[in-house]
């Protein structure tokens, strides 16, 4: 993780709902993550990380897959 980015104070609230974390609008346009990608979700140091995949898969999205090589 060499690109630190600070998130700006954030409106949302992170919510947990059936198994699921909820996140808000703005923490989704901070990240600029794009729907299609998958997510990885990895335990370093204590902590939880959350980041999208580099690996070449996406989401199955409306009959079509939107792959991307990495």
């Amino acid at each position: 993780m060499s690109n630190v980015h600070r998130l700006q104070p954030l409106v949302g609230t992170v919510m947990l709902l059936d198994d699921a974390l909820i996140l808000p609008k703005d923490i989704m346009e901070e990240l600029d993550w794009e729907e299609s990608v998958l997510l990885e979700l990895e335990f370093v140091n204590e902590r939880w990380i959350l980041k999208q995949s580099k690996v070449a898969a996406a989401k199955y999205m409306g009959g079509k897959t939107n792959v991307e090589e990495s």
